[in-house]
């Protein structure tokens, strides 16, 4: 993506969005397939992963991507209120069902995979982990350590919690591969989908063609992919349709 730096967002209006430059962060890359897919137009702002950001904390009061600003509008980082703004301004189809039932399962799926305490946050503290491991004490007073809250014993608890989520978009991908249906929630694509997708990566990393991540980071994510060895297939087959046949691809970050 081309990046703009804080200060000349801020002198812009419309829809700016600070992504974790240079990292497939999930839930920047979730929130930028949202926008794609209702045809938003959207300035990508740099956010610099691990780091402090103090021109980005001043503007929006945040650290973390993604932070969407939309005119003069208070900033969005939930999932839940950037995929509202996404709907609110775009066009083509709806990312939310219609039937109330499909939509509190959708908003329960992806809460439990994208929200403080999800997937991707136990996840992330496999990673912190190893990092632990590897450098010691020192990466305790990081501010990725300190705002996730590391301690080995909560990498332990951590563990229970990923084998429960994954349980569950197994079970629900089962249920609607009998029903039918190659989406996540009813007979159509939903924000769910798009989540789970990129929310996938940390558990098997898709390939470049799909995801162009290198180095370290990558490294990173394919080592930490080789505690989750057992999982079902038919759920990486069901993110494979999706980045397939909804989601622009390769991801850019």
């Amino acid at each position: 993506m081309d990046y703009v730096d804080v200060a000349t967002a801020r002198g812009m209006d419309g829809l700016r969005v600070a992504f974790v430059r240079g990292v497939p962060s999930p839930w920047g890359m979730a929130a930028k397939a949202m926008f794609e897919h209702h045809n938003i137009p959207f300035i990508a702002v740099e956010q610099k992963g691990g780091q402090e950001n103090p021109e980005l904390v001043e503007w929006t009061r945040h650290r973390n991507g993604p932070i969407v600003m939309y005119n003069d509008e208070p900033p969005r980082v939930r999932w839940h209120e950037t995929m509202t703004l996404a709907e609110r301004l775009g066009s083509g189809p709806s990312l939310v069902p219609e039937d109330i039932d499909q939509r509190m399962r959708m908003v329960a799926i992806i809460s439990e995979i994208a929200d403080e305490g999800g997937l991707l946050w136990q996840a992330r503290m496999g990673m912190l982990h190893a990092g632990y491991k590897a450098q010691g004490d020192a990466v305790l007073n990081t501010p990725m350590y300190r705002e996730y809250g590391y301690s080995e014993a909560a990498y332990k608890a951590s563990v229970n919690r990923i084998q429960d989520i994954l349980a569950m978009i197994t079970a629900q991908v089962r249920s609607q591969k009998e029903a039918g249906s190659q989406y996540l929630v009813g007979p159509s694509l939903t924000a769910a989908d798009l989540y789970w997708a990129v929310f996938s990566q940390p558990f098997r990393i898709s390939g470049p063609e799909i995801n162009p991540m290198e180095g370290p980071v990558r490294a990173a994510w394919e080592g930490g992919a080789k505690h989750w060895q057992n999982l079902d297939d038919a759920i990486f087959d069901q993110r494979d349709y999706i980045f397939a046949n909804h989601i622009k691809t390769p991801l850019e970050f």
